[in-house]
């Protein structure tokens, strides 16, 4: 046989292995379509559709992919999807470096848009292992992001804004990330947005509440403890609140079952926690809105308030640790920077103790969780 045909007929077969072997290949558009739907919908059967799905190189393109809640009330739909070069997994519908969704529409409750949405790193479950394992999740991923968001209820009379939402996920354990930090930014409430309300953002100069959010955390599978490093909301020209600490005996891994958070809450374990709220201005200025009400100054307002925590607080009826929360408040009212409260038992405390200790000796609760109370403590 002449060379050229020997060298023609190993290229023609090698290239039919390549294709053979090829896991891209190997996947129907409308099944990736399919798949992408129901995990993003958390494996609710017709909860997902989609208007088209084709192959793009070694992409697939999906346009209109809709995905809903369990109650098929809420949607959401994205123009177009962009699945990057999806392979097949073990137990797993298709993983791919990068899932685009753009010119998102959010109906049903709330409607809205959605610019568009980026995950990296993906891990599609397969909707047969969602339904079988009842799993919420369907979608693993190294980091989700999503730009340009604005959604209304259905009788609210503005629409809340967030310019940019950022999850990254560490030490996926059985396609469940461990470990977790993110933030939310550019968060907008219009002022209108509490009319009705006894908060009006009016009467404390702001046209509308801006926030930024951020965390950090991990959940231990082997101990169930999460420990949250840093969990921050913090208002513009408001103040931050701020929380970190410990928590035992924490579900590992919620499904499509319902959550029983009255079950779930009796059995944690509380470790320790930490809530802090640092002002910048915020404080200042409901003494200064309730003082102008009360046609007092503000230090006079503030001392009023100082003068009667110690009646309000003999509720508590345990002397020691109501004489430091009135210090602490009334040095916060006079001199408003921060406001730190502190639990820290000498062994884990479970949510079912605490809610003995509240019905049957409640003034005993501050002794038990070694609780603290202190204003005004450098970061």
């Amino acid at each position: 046989m002449p060379l050229h045909r020997i060298t023609a007929s190993a290229l023609a077969g090698a290239l039919a292995c390549a294709l053979a072997l090829d896991p891209a290949a190997a996947i129907e558009p409308e099944a990736a379509a399919r798949a992408l739907g129901t995990a993003l919908a958390s494996g609710t059967d017709n909860a997902a559709h989609f208007e088209r799905a084709t192959q793009q190189g070694s992409d697939v393109v999906i346009e209109g992919l809709t995905f809903g809640d369990r109650e098929g009330v809420n949607s959401v739909r994205f123009a177009r999807a962009v699945i990057r070069a999806p392979e097949d997994a073990e137990d797993a519908a298709f993983t791919s470096p990068q899932v685009t969704l753009s010119d998102g529409t959010v109906s049903g409750d709330s409607s809205g848009t959605v610019e568009n949405a980026i995950l990296t790193n993906v891990r599609v479950l397969s909707p047969e292992r969602l339904k079988e394992q009842a799993l919420t999740q369907g979608v693993v991923y190294e980091s989700a992001e999503a730009l340009g968001i604005r959604v209304r209820g259905k009788e609210a009379p503005a629409d809340v804004t967030i310019e940019r939402i950022l999850i990254n996920a560490e030490k996926i354990v059985d396609d469940a990330p461990q470990e977790s930090n993110g933030t939310v930014e550019g968060i907008v409430i219009p002022a209108d947005m509490f009319a009705g309300t006894a908060f009006d953002p009016n009467a404390l100069g702001y046209d509308a509440i801006r926030l930024n959010m951020s965390w950090d955390g991990g959940l231990d599978p082997e101990t169930n403890v999460l420990t949250v490093r840093h969990f921050e909301i913090a208002m513009e020209e408001g103040g931050r609140l701020s929380f970190e600490g410990r928590v035992g005996n924490v579900p590992v891994a919620p499904t499509g079952e319902g959550v029983d958070a009255s079950g779930i809450a009796t059995r944690l374990d509380v470790h320790d926690l930490t809530l802090r709220y640092v002002d910048d201005s915020l404080a200042g200025r409901i003494l200064d809105s309730q003082a102008r009400l009360q046609g007092v100054p503000t230090e006079q307002y503030a001392q009023q308030l100082s003068a009667a925590l110690p009646f309000l607080l003999m509720a508590i009826n345990n002397p020691d640790f109501q004489n430091q929360v009135a210090t602490a408040i009334g040095a916060f009212l006079a001199s408003p920077q921060s406001l730190t409260i502190r639990v820290a038992p000498e062994a884990p405390v479970s949510g079912a103790e605490i809610l003995q200790t509240l019905g049957s000796a409640p003034q005993t609760l501050p002794d038990k969780l070694n609780a603290t109370v202190s204003a005004n403590t450098p970061e």
